[in-house]
């Protein structure tokens, strides 16, 4: 494998080990923290376009919000429209506990970019872009 595949292969793994111990503190994982983000100031979400926007496997999904769902962080209901689809929203609790950790995720990000400036930052910002876009990455447009 090239260098560059490594690096980026490498950083991931470094960065999400690094993360998930900033907020096992607060006893929530990086994929959790990630669902919550989502739902965040969010309508109540369909379960199946959670699984879309992060990515994460059915299984692994339903497992994060059973978790989740155990804490008080978040609700399931069955759709009105879709009696086969479920709503996920973040309640009250979930909230609060999201904006505790943004502050802990912020501070992360900086420590992680410390020494780039502004525009390296923004510049690193669109080449991890546009190597999403090269591989085919729509996940996020209506996410």
């Amino acid at each position: 494998m090239s260098r560059p595949i490594l690096n980026i292969k490498r950083i991931y793994i470094l960065m999400r080990k690094a993360l998930d111990e900033r907020l096992d503190s607060h006893n929530i994982s990086t994929s959790q923290f990630e669902i919550l983000g989502y739902l965040y100031n969010a309508e109540p979400m369909e379960q199946l376009k959670l699984q879309h926007c992060t990515g994460i496997t059915p299984a692994t999904l339903t497992g994060l919000l059973d978790k989740l769902e155990k804490r008080g962080l978040i609700t399931r209901e069955q759709s009105p429209e879709d009696s086969r689809a479920k709503l996920v929203t973040l309640t009250p609790s979930g909230n609060e506990l999201l904006l505790e950790l943004i502050d802990v995720v912020h501070q992360f990000e900086n420590d992680m970019l410390a020494g780039f400036s502004s525009a390296e930052r923004a510049l690193l910002d669109d080449w991890l872009q546009r190597l999403a876009t090269n591989l085919g990455d729509t996940r996020y447009g209506d996410c």
